[in-house]
């Protein structure tokens, strides 16, 4: 009997010591990766994932464990960037509105990931909210069973506490059980803070502008003045770079007196009528 009190102490010793904790970061930092970097990008996922993290290292106070902390809050604020642009473009108010509120909730309001100042990213982010907001209001959209928290998965540190799920529509549903993708390049070290700048993909709906016959070539991403901006190609061959101004909205700064919209989306379109007439 005394020998199975200490297996059993010993067992509870190995999962609760920091190398078992450090595992399970780990563990969730690789799926990260791989979500963020696959094609299409799974930023539903990567916030999943992310919350998950972020949850888990709250429940620790390690040194490690605050690291951990941070890079979650970073990933988190990069897919909920990709959402709510992918929301905005469908002119799905709310949801843009529920995704740069998850951000402002449990994101990053400064550092550097992926290639992004998440100081600018929040900025963005809180203007976006403003609009949707107006436009929810305008439109009479209830904010009743808006949704912050994520949806733990089952057999995690996390499955049983009450969180709320985040709604899902059946795209969202029919992508994310689309076969995962091989992770991009190495898995990047917490302590560096660093995940490869993502120069080859975005996000799968950003690319509905190819049936309109806009090729997304790069974006969204960051420019060295720290405006968001989206890489394009029209029909008519030509490679244009629309960017974000603060203030302002998505314009193409090629151009003398650029007119600035609330999407790049309706920037490009709005090219593409010019160039056909």
């Amino acid at each position: 009997m005394r020998y199975g009190i200490a297996f059993v102490a010993t067992i509870l010793f190995v999962l609760c010591s920091p190398a078992f904790a450090r595992d399970e970061f780990e563990g969730l930092d690789s799926r990260i990766v791989e979500a963020y970097n696959a094609e299409p990008k799974r930023s539903a996922e990567v916030y999943r994932l992310s919350m998950e993290m972020l949850d888990l290292a709250r429940n620790k106070t390690t040194s490690k464990s605050e690291a951990w902390a941070e890079k979650a809050k970073k990933m988190l604020s990069l897919a909920c960037l990709y959402e709510a642009l992918a929301a905005q473009e469908k002119k799905d108010y709310k949801e843009t509105y529920t995704w740069c509120a998850r951000a402002s909730s449990n994101g990053a309001s400064s550092g550097e990931m992926g290639g992004f100042d998440l100081a600018e990213v929040a900025s963005f982010l809180s203007g976006l909210q403003a609009t949707a907001q107006k436009e929810m209001d305008a439109s009479g959209i209830a904010y009743s069973n808006i949704s912050l928290e994520f949806r733990p998965a089952e057999g995690t540190a996390t499955s049983g506490k009450h969180y709320n799920p985040i709604k899902f529509s059946s795209e969202d549903e029919e992508r994310e059980k689309a076969p995962a993708a091989e992770a991009k390049g190495p898995i990047p070290d917490v302590q560096s803070g660093g995940l490869p700048p993502d120069t080859t993909h975005t996000q799968d709906r950003l690319r509905e502008g190819s049936n309109k016959g806009i090729t997304v070539l790069e974006g969204p991403k960051q420019d060295r003045e720290r405006n968001l901006y989206v890489k394009i190609k029209t029909p008519a061959g030509r490679e244009l770079t629309i960017s974000y101004v603060k203030g302002k909205g998505w314009g193409d700064k090629s151009q003398t007196a650029p007119i600035y919209y609330e999407s790049w989306m309706k920037c490009a379109e709005s090219i593409i009528r010019n160039e056909l007439k």
